[in-house]
């Protein structure tokens, strides 16, 4: 039986249907891949969320609250396209947050643009969608963890990483601090080797 195929020059007014692209599309996807250890500027593309999830900590010893799991894009440089997921704790309805973990989430959200006050978790008028295209620097570690999903990573050969633990911060303080690097002496001038008796 012949398969029902459409030759190229039968083509010239295919129409593509709908064609608005489905969330977290990336036009620059060049397949599942994380970005090595390393700082980068990534977008959020998108996010779901885990409910009751059970955290546990030296200081506040268990939480049960919910699991932020942002989509992070590399935007930029060799490693453009590359994605990686993280688990973050997210303030839950009915269940007060430990302060580690209330500052693990405001160092997420600080980085993408949106700095709570001193008083809250969240900014004012702050939407949890907002996040989705938002930009920020991220810093990627190693994950020396010895689990089921790092093992599987070794045995493919890659160094399986991880989002470093409050490895978040803003791209504009951190290009301020490579501007005001660039912008200090490089330090006490070095003593001209001149000999007297040519003088």
């Amino acid at each position: 039986m012949p398969e029902d195929t459409i030759k190229a020059e039968e083509m010239e007014d295919y129409n593509f249907g709908e064609t608005s692209a489905p969330e977290g599309f990336n036009p620059d996807a060049t397949g599942f891949a994380n970005p090595p250890p390393g700082q980068y500027v990534m977008e959020i593309a998108t996010f779901e969320t885990k409910e009751n999830n059970t955290w546990k900590g030296k200081d506040f010893n268990e939480w049960l609250g919910n699991q932020h799991r942002p989509h992070l894009r590399v935007v930029e440089g060799e490693h453009a396209g590359k994605t990686i997921i993280d688990f973050l704790p997210i303030p839950t309805p009915g269940s007060v947050i430990p302060r580690t973990l209330a500052n693990r989430w405001a160092n997420y959200i600080t980085a993408f643009g949106f700095r709570p006050p001193t008083n809250a978790l969240v900014p004012p008028g702050f939407r949890i969608h907002q996040l989705v295209g938002a930009r920020g620097r991220v810093a990627i570690e190693a994950d020396d963890y010895d689990g089921e999903r790092q093992a599987k990573e070794k045995a493919a050969g890659r160094t399986p990483v991880r989002v470093s633990y409050f490895g978040y911060s803003p791209i504009q303080n951190a290009k301020a601090e490579e501007d005001k690097k660039a912008s200090q002496p490089a330090g006490p001038a070095k003593p001209l080797d001149v000999n007297l008796d040519d003088l």
